[in-house]
This record gives C-alpha cells, structure tokens and sequence, in this order.
C-alpha cells in the first residue's frame, strides 16, 4: 500500500525495476608469510635460469674446445704430411747446390729460415692440438684432471 496525492492509502500498481551491485574484498587474515613465498619461488626460478646458462656456456664452450682441436689437428697433419717433408727436401737441395758453389751461403741460409719457420709452424699447430684436447677435458670435468 502506498499514499496518494491526497494522503489516503491506496494499492501500489506499476512495474519496478531493481539494479544491484556488490563490492568484495579480500582480507588477508592467514596470508602472513605470502612475501616470503613469493620470494623463495622467485629465487627457485632464478636459480634454474642460472643453472640452464651455466649448461649452455659449458655446452658452447666444448663445441668450440672439439672445433679447435679438429682445427690443430687438420694443420698438423698438413704440416706432417706435406710441408714438412717439402721444406726438408728443399733445404737438402739448397746445401747441395751451395756445396757445389750454384747458390751463395745467404740463399742457403735463407731457406734454413723457411725451415725452421716450417717446423715452428709445426710445433705450434701441436701445441695448438694438445691446449685443446686440455680445455676439452678441463670443459667436460675429465677424471684425468681431478687431482688424488
């Protein structure tokens, strides 16, 4: 019932239409060490990050230590197959020849200088081969180097 325009009471009639709304809020009351926990899956995830880099780095860096050693090895075995013999037979010759008075003591000389750059070239490629195959056994943890 409803007053009219008059003050008498009279029956209500029409159509209402009704809206609502809500508002909710979440109390932390149990929630104490929620920072703690957000902290620690935090470090969790950080430290699987540094984990992976670390195993991709040691990844990278055995692929160049056996990309090296095949390098070393390739020039070596060119040194000892070809050069090497080339840069001997070659210096025979010139003693040779200098012995007989063809070529001056200064060409004889200056050939014994190819070879021994040559044969430094040959020692360095070794040298070369053997760092490698060391920094591949230090890369890959060898037992070979763990001392005892």
């Amino acid at each position: 019932m409803g007053f009219d325009d008059t003050g008498r009471l009279e029956p209500i009639t029409g159509r209402f239409h009704y809206f609502g709304g809500g508002v909710t809020f979440n109390l932390p009351v149990r929630n104490k060490n929620q920072g703690a926990v957000e902290a620690a899956v935090a470090e969790k995830e950080a430290a699987a990050q540094r984990r992976e880099f670390t195993e991709l780095t040691i990844r990278r860096e055995v692929a160049a230590a056996y990309t090296r050693l095949d390098r070393a090895a390739r020039a070596a075995e060119i040194y000892r197959s070809g050069v090497r013999g080339q840069a001997d037979r070659n210096l025979a010759v010139l003693k040779r020849a200098s012995e007989l008075g063809a070529k001056t003591l200064l060409d004889y000389l200056a050939e014994e200088r190819r070879f021994v750059e040559v044969e430094t070239g040959f020692i360095d490629a070794l040298l070369e081969a053997y760092q490698s195959a060391i920094e591949i056994e230090r890369s890959t943890a060898s037992p070979e180097l763990v001392k005892r």
